[in-house]
Parts: structure tokens; sequence; C-alpha cells
């Protein structure tokens, strides 16, 4: 059975913010009289019913789903294309019978990670320790609760919001499932897959932890790990990463600032085969509270140091008491606390955002 909506007209789209074939917008949902935002994310315009009904298979798994640390689903529809007036750019594209599926969720006003991590390296800094490990963790909480029904198969900094709550909250729980049931389809991003997903192996929660280490990684050094220059083909690309996948070094032997046990953490997840990593998500949250009690911070004082976007460099403990940890913890981007190791890689990275702003914060020509 169909998760259905009991009136189009409670659902409306408004603003287009993505381009195809995945476009985002923002649209209306009208409840009982009461009006609010919701995300729409378009994924496919088929007419395959073996991948229809694995969307709303996917459907029926992610609308019971109740997380602080997860995006509220409300469920898929369907709108005929006829009734996209506000999209007459690009109207001749599909003829007036097509009909776009859509995944409908809880609309977050907040910051992606992505964007996050930017605002930190243009400030001339790096995310603080505190900011990260408290990431991590509601990170981890989110998987831990969702692996119990689903596998999220494209985790990666664009894919989780922290809102103004101070609550990292997992986008896109839903198509990357229906993808990954395609023979000879690949899903995720090729800088955050793990292992497994570029190989079409089966996967499990252990290949969403593998990416979540590729993200942890990120906003601890501010370096892509994985990365290929975007000149080469997709196929040469995703056999480079491949490569590189097999000798990822610690973080801690990229930037010196970086705890070593934090950073066997991360390595940790980073294992080449299964096996070798964190078997539950779970696990990564006992042991950051178990080893770390002092960086683990509430979301109160996430929810402060985000009041700040986009300007980190004025975040200071006057603005608000729950900053204290700034006090220790505030991390500069500077060349000479990354390793010759770490300068190594950064230097392969030069077509990478990271490595220009490098260049920017000490005048280096490219």
């Amino acid at each position: 059975m169909k998760i259905s909506f009991s009136a189009i007209e409670q659902y409306r789209p408004i603003k287009q913010l993505g381009g195809c074939p995945s476009s985002l917008c923002i649209g209306e949902r009208n409840m009982c009289g009461v009006t609010d935002r919701v995300f729409f994310r378009n994924y496919l315009k088929s007419r395959d019913e073996w991948i229809i009904d694995k969307l709303y298979q996917q459907a029926r798994i992610l609308v019971p789903l109740r997380h602080d640390n997860i995006a509220t689903c409300y469920g898929v529809r369907e709108f005929p294309w006829k009734n996209y007036t506000w999209r007459t750019d690009t109207k001749q594209m599909h003829s007036t019978d097509d009909t776009l599926f859509w995944f409908v969720w809880e609309y977050i006003s907040g910051v992606d990670l992505y964007s996050f991590l930017i605002y930190h390296l243009r400030s001339g800094l790096l995310i603080p320790l505190p900011i990260v490990v408290c990431i991590l963790k509601q990170i981890a909480m989110g998987l831990a609760y969702a692996h119990q029904y689903t596998i999220h198969h494209d985790i990666s900094l664009e894919n989780f919001i922290i809102n103004k709550q101070g609550f990292c909250k997992i986008m896109e729980f839903g198509m990357g499932d229906v993808m990954a049931k395609q023979p000879d389809h690949w899903t995720g991003k090729l800088m955050y897959m793990s292992p497994e997903q570029i190989c079409n192996d089966p996967v499990d929660e252990r290949s969403d932890i593998f990416s979540l280490g590729l993200v942890a990684y990120q906003l601890l050094t501010g370096v892509p790990i994985l990365y290929a220059a975007p000149r080469l083909s997709f196929e040469d690309q995703a056999h480079k990463i491949y490569q590189q996948m097999k000798i990822i070094p610690p973080p801690h032997q990229m930037e010196r600032n970086i705890p070593e046990e934090l950073s066997m953490m991360v390595k940790k997840m980073l294992g080449y085969r299964p096996e070798y990593r964190y078997q539950r998500a779970i696990k990564i949250v006992e042991e950051l509270e178990r080893k770390y009690p002092e960086l683990c911070i509430g979301a109160h004082s996430l929810a402060a140091y985000i009041n700040c976007s986009p300007n980190f460099a004025k975040c200071n403990t006057q603005q608000n008491p729950s900053l204290d940890f700034l006090d220790t913890h505030t991390r500069e981007l500077d060349a000479e606390n990354y390793t010759a190791l770490g300068k190594k890689f950064i230097s392969e990275r030069k077509y990478s955002l990271f490595f220009r702003m490098l260049c920017e914060k000490h005048n280096i020509r490219s």
C-alpha cells in the first residue's frame, strides 16, 4: 500500500533550490489550517514500476523514524509535471504526461556541514575539537538508531545539517537504498564511498561507518583525504580513490594538534575491510563518551556556536558562557601545524577548495 497524502493542496512546492535530476525545493505543508515549510527532493522521473515500488517501500521505513538526529520524512508525493507552473524554464524538457516522485522532508533552518567547514576555512580556522566530537557523536547516535531499519548509502558533508537548536540532522535517507538495489549502479559520492560501494559489493551498516570516518577526517584536518582530480574520467577517479583507501594515514599524522586516541578512532572507522571497523555506530558513541568526556559538549553549546555563523572568528566566551571551550580549543588554519606528510597530501590536492583556502591564508601562489 502506498503512503498517500490526504489532498494535493496540503503539499505545494514553491521554490526550486537545485537542478535536475535530483532537484531540491522548498514547499509548504498545510495541516489543519497550520502552514509550515518542508523540503521536497525529486529523485526520479520514471515509469519503471520496480523502482517506484522500491521508493514506496523505503518511504514505509522512513516515515515512522523519529530521532533528534534524523530529519523527519513525511513520505513520497507524486506530482504531474503539468503542475509545475513555477518551472517554466525547463518545462519543455518533459512531456505533460510525466510524473515526478518526491520525498517530502521536514524543513531545517541551519547550515550543512560542507558550508560549516568552508566558513571556518574562510575565517582562517579549523573546526574546534569539542564541536567535531559533538557532531560525530550526534551523527553516530542517529545512525545507530537508523541502522536498525535501513542503510544510508550516501554519507557526506552535504547530507548533514546543524539546526539552530544544536542538533546535527542526517538528511537524504531514502533513495540511496533504493538505487543501491539496482545492478551495476553506484550510489553515493566518490569522495565518501566505502571500498565495497566502489566494488559494487553487498553493503551493511559498516559501509556507512567508513563514510562517517571520511567525514570525521575532513572535519578534523580540513583535508579531503580521498581525492581525484576532476579532469579525470569517472572510472579513473574511482580507480584512483580505491587505491588511496588502502593507505589512509591516521589524522594526527597529517595535523599535529589532533589527539592521537581520537585520531586512531577515526582510523578504525576507515578499516579497509568491514571486519576491521567498528561493527556498530553505537560503539563510536560509547568510546567518545568514555575517552573524551571533556570534549562531549551538549547541544546548547553547539547551538550557541552555530549562531556565530558564518564568521566563526568572532566567537568568544564573552558572547555566551556556553562557548567557554573556545578558550582552550580554538584551532587556526596554519600550514606549520601540518606534518610533512600532511603538506604532501595538501599539495596533491591543488584542485581542491581546501588547497585554495590555505594558499589565500598564507599568500601562497598556487
